[in-house]
């Protein structure tokens, strides 16, 4: 019996942990280019550079299932180079059309990439060795200068990428910091 309840155990924790890669399952495949705002083109087994977040180095288009839920990406992609493994379009009353990726990684995480959102908020700084973002102002310590954070959290703001919640509690974050 406890056999059968580990097995049973084990095979529940399996759906729920896979759950949200299933999730990316949901949409069209897309495996044409597929062409967003700047004349940005992205298509499936591009290499994308990854910046070095949206807001205090935390990704929030950049993520990571962890069980039923996801999280978001680590500041250790930051500068790397990662394989877009698939795009799926994703349409949705609410939010319109989202085009998703999936990286699939040899370490066995995968990420889920919002990418419209990951562009705007330079998560994303280009394709195949192309970079269509200019690079962050930098201090001698090698951290951004507070105000090109202030700004980019704004525009953040402005475009909708977050909430006013989530502006001021960055804002406070940032202020704190520096």
């Amino acid at each position: 019996m406890k056999k059968i309840n580990f097995l049973f155990a084990f095979i529940f924790i399996s759906v729920i942990g896979y759950s949200q890669l299933v999730k990316f399952g949901y949409g069209k495949s897309v495996d044409t280019p597929v062409e967003f705002e700047g004349g940005i083109s992205i298509k499936k087994g591009d290499t994308l550079m990854v910046g070095k977040g949206s807001s205090n180095g935390e990704f929030l288009f950049i993520n990571v299932p962890k069980g039923s839920y996801m999280v978001a990406a680590s500041a250790g992609i930051s500068n790397k180079k990662l394989i877009l493994s698939e795009i799926k379009l994703d349409s949705d009353k609410k939010r319109g059309d989202t085009y998703n990726g999936l990286i699939k990684t040899s370490f066995a995480i995968n990420y889920l990439i919002d990418l419209q959102n990951a562009i705007q908020a330079n998560e994303i700084v280009g394709v195949n060795g192309k970079l269509f973002r200019q690079p962050e102002n930098v201090n001698s310590n090698g951290q951004k200068s507070i105000s090109d954070e202030l700004i980019k959290l704004k525009e953040l703001l402005d475009k909708g990428i977050i909430n006013q919640d989530e502006y001021e509690t960055s804002k406070k974050k940032l202020l704190e910091k520096y």
